[in-house]
């Protein structure tokens, strides 16, 4: 279980923790601008601060999500994210 990445896919399995934001960042660093995939196909939960890595590399760069058949909180947060959106300006 955990996080696994494989050329420009990150595979998430089972629940992940905050443990993996550092090497996920790292690796999202090496890869700008390229396109990312996110496998969640597998992932049972989470943690808030990947999730936000996630939609901030979205934001600026194009992304892919893979889901499994069971509809998740933080699928809903990724389908339900507008990159376009300022809310700073």
């Amino acid at each position: 279980m955990g996080m696994v990445i494989e050329d420009k896919v990150v595979t998430f399995s089972g629940v992940i923790y905050e443990d993996v934001v550092v090497p996920l960042r790292d690796f999202m660093q090496e890869h700008v601008p390229d396109p990312i995939t996110f496998d969640l196909t597998e992932c049972q939960d989470l943690h808030l601060a990947v999730l936000q890595e996630m939609l901030a590399y979205q934001k600026l760069y194009e992304c892919d999500y893979r889901f499994g058949d069971e509809r998740r909180v933080y699928q809903q947060l990724i389908d339900g994210f507008d990159g376009i959106e300022d809310h700073c300006s």
